[in-house]
């Protein structure tokens, strides 16, 4: 389960640093639009994902219908990437949110026909909480290329000891030889 997680983490951190690197240039983005209450008007959902010059930004909107933010050609899922991005981060005030990390939200059931909650984090974070998932993994990988290497010098698996005068069991740390 481990190996499972950390192979995951490896894949998402690869994944992760292609698109840090597209962010100077090019602003992704992933939306999906639903409606999560018919009637008059219908209450719709959007989900959004968006990377853009080393920042993730993470966003839920929630809307009425006739509050002109999206119309029905919107529902379902989108993809799009843009040279130019169109919203930044807010203005950044305290300590944490001059590191990247801005999180909350606008507007309000009681006076819009919409509220936004949002949360800005930077690509680094996110990179580093990945590397260190997936580390188990590269240990593992690098264990059991140690392991062959000295296998086929004729040396221990386990401690490196040479075994050449004694194949059938190391005499250093006890492991008994495999036949092949």
């Amino acid at each position: 389960m481990i190996l499972f997680v950390s192979c995951l983490a490896l894949a998402f951190f690869v994944a992760l640093a292609v698109l840090f690197v597209r962010s100077a240039w090019i602003t992704d983005q992933v939306t999906h639009t639903a409606v999560i209450r018919s009637g008059e008007p219908a209450r719709w959902q959007a989900y959004k994902a968006r990377s853009h010059r080393g920042v993730l930004f993470f966003s839920v909107l929630e809307f009425d219908e006739d509050a002109g933010i999206y119309d029905s050609s919107y529902l379902g899922w989108r993809v799009v990437s843009d040279r130019a991005a169109k919203i930044g981060p807010p203005a950044r005030r305290s300590t944490i949110e001059r590191l990247g990390f801005i999180f909350g939200s606008e507007g309000g059931l009681g006076t819009n026909p919409w509220r936004h909650r949002f949360l800005f984090v930077p690509h680094w974070f996110v990179l580093i909480v990945l590397g260190g998932l997936s580390a188990p993994l590269i240990n593992q990988i690098r264990r059991t290329g140690r392991a062959r290497r000295r296998a086929a010098a004729g040396l221990c698996p386990v401690c490196g000891y040479d075994q050449r005068a004694t194949p059938g069991q190391c005499p250093e740390c006890g492991m008994v030889a495999h036949p092949a």
